[in-house]
């Protein structure tokens, strides 16, 4: 199918001042370009305190701490390391965070100007449960402070705080106390229009799995339409609208799209919703290859979960999920487990009274995986809830707890 490929030429505004509490973003006059064949959109820089993305592992310990100045008032500490990516360059640079404690308060000093001296750098109080209140509750990071380290003429904005628990099980050892995660809070953006509606797509670049795109409308852009973040060569389809994100090149300040024509096909295979899942399902103890239609042969809907022994959110999930299944009665639930243990499965499905339909995936945890089913539904992040007809047919999807009380929300309106 030919292409009439249209062009969004990106126009970096550098306006960056100091950074402070809260949020801070560079005007830009609220005219909206109408989509065309062709497009010249200028590309907005915000730096904001609402997360853009977090960083997907803590940060790591430093065993050896010879050389590093440290305040002497402090109970314990650790040292950590991260490199801290610029967002529109190739250059990162290893940066320090020192986490400790001071009587009943945790505290954080960052290495702000890179030196390995942490006297002389401006010392983060935390309530000693913040680490674990902000696992469940992310707006609680909307009143930290931004911290900006500066490079020559580049720099990076972020936030770091304390996470408390982030994928192990065994949350109540002394190392996990220190663990510390942050949030990058540049945010790169560019606005049109399209049938009297307006759309935003937001760019982040440099995340953990490559560059990804987020879509949202509405008036003030209140409307997600983006379940899971777009890749590159990835195919959007909202409402009547549908383009594929072809590439995005940074030093040009250009990103290519082009049209797909969806409107014209029928069905659409893929991992997003409104797509139809086509992968079958090794059930455990049970024939393999099972469908979803073999799966909701009685029922209207399907859930299936992705989750793993090695992952404590989706462990903290499992009474969640049973209270959904005893809650809808034209609902089955599959729990797909991706392991390299089965037989930790069995234990761990017994043990938390799973009594529904369960499946292995026989991968490594938190790698890239072969499997067939993890490539078709794009499963990156974990525990992950889908939602489908007796179909196949995606009806939500997402990670986590809002996702299945989406879901939950979704069930009780039918």
């Amino acid at each position: 199918m030919k292409k009439n490929i249209f062009i969004l030429l990106v126009a970096f505004a550098i306006l960056l001042s100091s950074c402070k509490e809260g949020s801070q973003k560079i005007e830009q006059e609220n005219v909206l370009p109408v989509l065309s064949e062709v497009n010249v959109l200028d590309l907005q820089k915000s730096i904001d305190s609402v997360i853009v993305r977090k960083s997907m592992a803590p940060l790591t310990n430093i065993e050896n701490i010879e050389g590093f100045s440290t305040p002497e008032n402090i109970d314990s500490f650790r040292i950590l390391k991260t490199r801290l990516v610029y967002i529109n360059t190739d250059e990162n640079v290893e940066a320090y965070i020192l986490s400790g404690f001071k009587g009943e308060k945790q505290i954080l000093i960052i290495d702000t100007d890179i030196d390995m001296d942490f006297t002389d750098e401006s010392v983060r109080e935390f309530d000693g449960s913040f680490g674990k209140q902000v696992k469940n509750n992310y707006e609680l990071t909307k009143r930290l402070p931004i911290d900006s380290i500066k490079i020559g003429d580049k720099t990076t904005y972020f936030q770091a705080y304390p996470y408390f628990g982030y994928f192990d099980q065994i949350k109540d050892s002394i190392e996990e106390r220190y663990k510390v995660v942050i949030n990058y809070n540049e945010k790169y953006s560019s606005s049109f229009s399209n049938d009297d509606k307006n759309y935003t797509i937001h760019i982040n670049h440099k995340a953990m799995f490559g560059t990804t795109f987020r879509i949202y409308g509405g008036e003030g852009g209140s409307e997600n339409f983006t379940e899971m973040p777009y890749k590159l060569k990835d195919t959007v389809l909202i409402e009547n609208l549908d383009f594929s994100i072809d590439s995005v090149d940074f030093k040009k300040e250009m990103l290519y799209i082009s049209h797909t024509n969806l409107s014209s096909k029928k069905t659409l295979n893929g991992a997003r919703v409104g797509g139809y899942i086509k992968s079958r399902f090794d059930l455990i103890g049970k024939n393999p290859g099972t469908s979803i239609e073999d799966l909701t042969e009685e029922n209207e809907y399907l859930l299936i979960g992705f989750w793993g022994t090695w992952c404590a959110p989706c462990i903290e999930l499992l009474p969640d999920i049973k209270e959904v299944n005893t809650k809808y009665s034209d609902l089955n639930v599959l729990s797909v487990a991706c392991e390299q243990d089965i037989e930790k499965v069995k234990s761990h499905i017994s043990e938390y009274g799973m009594d529904w339909n369960n499946a292995f995936i026989d991968t490594k945890p938190k790698s890239k995986s072969n499997s067939p089913i993890l490539n078709e539904l794009k499963i990156d992040g974990y525990p992950t809830f889908i939602l489908t007809d007796s179909k196949g047919k995606i009806l939500s999807r997402g990670i986590g707890k809002s996702a299945l009380d989406k879901i939950d929300n979704l069930l009780s309106q039918d």
